[in-house]
């Protein structure tokens, strides 16, 4: 769906930042569409998760996200 979405404005630059359904396991294949120049969601911290203040557990789904984009950008 982005790659059409962006072929009308491929001549401008335009690139994209997905949230919905974006998740640990599909986040690289986001990454790999040249129209994609980052992503995001919820599923990184959760709200429920913010409510109850697991800071820890945020942390560690941070630190796996930026774990598997560096072995995506290294390989």
């Amino acid at each position: 769906m982005l790659k059409s979405m962006a072929a009308p404005y491929a001549s401008f630059g335009v690139t994209f930042c997905p949230t919905g359904g974006v998740n640990l396991e599909n986040m690289n294949d986001y990454l790999a569409l040249p129209v994609v120049s980052s992503i995001g969601g919820s599923w990184i911290a959760t709200r429920q998760q913010i409510a109850d203040k697991q800071w820890g557990i945020i942390t560690q789904q941070v630190k796996d996200a930026l774990l598997k984009a560096e072995a995506r950008a290294c390989g």
